[in-house]
């Protein structure tokens, strides 16, 4: 947390505020974990050109003019990282690392990371690739082939192949549950159990709920907002995630939820259903069949 939905919320307000926007001035906190590298840049003068997303990650681009970029700052948001937009005139608030105003802007960009799992990097454009080599492509984009040829490689979980952020990113703990429930598959089947259909009906759950999840500012559990200051309001269409022991809304069967690896994933037994390996499910027809 946050994951795409939430990073996304956070992306889209910043773009229509700040977009062409040119740095007056640039304050950076005292805690030095945030920062990968020793690396300090100066964006007085210059201006926001956008600000891009992959997976989790936003990527603020600044810019000497739209054709020659200067520098970029990699954002990755941790457990509880944000960017607020906030009036000049409201105090900063605390746990702020990084606080970036604007010309003739009434309002400035905060970095915000009570956590402080969160991390900030100045990268030049042709590192940003190399920077984020080991991320996976964005789940929104990756294609539906190549998603089935990593899953049907693997004998974990398609749960743990969903939050892995090195074959496709985005995809956190919240996500993982609601996307397999409209799937309808069982967070326990292995990757290389899948058929190409099944797997292609993951993806298609995939981008029918991280849009409208994103569509709805994300999902608030515990503290997200989205750099407007608001709650998310996805977490009122929750199918599953945080919903054990109540009953499904599809078939009414209470919601179950398990430990796996630190994490708590929640499925409805009846809905996904494991399904049977073929062996056991020719034994199992067999012995029917008997009886």
């Amino acid at each position: 947390m946050p994951e795409l939905p939430e990073a996304e919320a956070i992306r889209l307000p910043v773009i229509r505020f700040f977009s062409d926007g040119i740095v007056e001035s640039i304050k950076r906190g005292n805690n030095k974990k945030i920062w990968i590298g020793e690396n300090e840049y100066r964006l007085e003068e210059l201006f926001l050109f956008t600000v891009r997303r992959t997976g989790k990650v936003l990527i603020f681009d600044w810019r000497i003019t739209k054709e020659k970029p200067a520098v970029l700052l990699i954002s990755r948001l941790g457990m509880s990282g944000t960017w607020l937009i906030q009036h000049l005139r409201d105090p900063l608030p605390d746990h702020c690392h990084l606080v970036i105003s604007f010309k003739d802007s009434a309002h400035r960009l905060v970095y915000r990371d009570p956590r402080r799992f969160g991390r900030l990097e100045w990268a030049f454009e042709e590192e940003c690739s190399v920077i984020l080599a080991s991320q996976g492509p964005d789940i929104l984009k990756i294609p539906a082939d190549d998603w089935y040829r990593e899953a049907r490689r693997s004998s974990r979980t398609i749960r743990s192949l969903l939050l892995d952020q090195k074959i496709s990113s985005g995809i956190g703990n919240i996500y993982a549950s609601e996307i397999l429930f409209a799937a309808g598959l069982s967070p326990f089947r292995t990757g290389k159990s899948l058929s190409k259909r099944e797997s292609y009906r993951i993806l298609d759950a995939a981008r029918q709920i991280l849009e409208s999840a994103i569509r709805s500012g994300g999902s608030t559990i515990h503290s997200f907002q989205t750099s407007l200051g608001e709650n998310g309001r996805y977490q009122d269409r929750h199918t599953v995630y945080g919903r054990a022991g109540k009953p499904c809304l599809q078939c009414s069967t209470p919601i179950q939820s398990v430990r796996e690896a630190s994490r708590t994933l929640f499925y409805c037994p009846v809905c996904q259903k494991r399904q049977l390996r073929r062996k056991e499910k020719t034994l199992r027809e067999a012995l029917t069949a008997v009886q």
